[in-house]
């Protein structure tokens, strides 16, 4: 199944963080590293999100560092916990994540058409 898209202001939101946190995790985490439109428009897929909700948690509630965080988010990925940031895979033990991706033609349709407009 193909991954829905959002923009850096909808994932703010959702996260409820601001953009510049999410551009500034970003370059502290390389596995962070959304799709971009020749103008530079962010495109954020669902194993993005379920990645930032983690950094969310490890920084804001469990008090980790920027260090810290980097090591724990390197032993999600390669443990059993991994989740391939490149594949369609999606993460199984999270279903509000893996519903994110769950919409229907006219959705697709709509996204690929938004994606044209900024690629014209």
């Amino acid at each position: 199944m193909v991954d829905k898209f959002y923009k850096i202001g909808e994932v703010s939101k959702m996260l409820d963080l601001p953009a510049s946190t999410l551009r500034y995790w970003e370059n502290q985490f390389k596995q962070l590293k959304p799709v971009k439109s020749t103008g530079g428009q962010r495109f954020y897929t669902s194993k993005h999100i379920y990645l930032l909700e983690q950094l969310k948690d490890m920084l804001h509630n469990e008090r980790y560092t920027i260090e810290g965080a980097k090591q724990r988010l390197k032993e999600i990925i390669s443990n059993k916990e991994h989740i391939d940031i490149n594949s369609n895979d999606k993460p199984s033990d999270n279903t509000e994540t893996a519903a994110l991706s769950t919409y229907s033609i006219e959705d697709i349709k709509k996204e690929l058409n938004e994606i044209l407009m900024l690629l014209q």
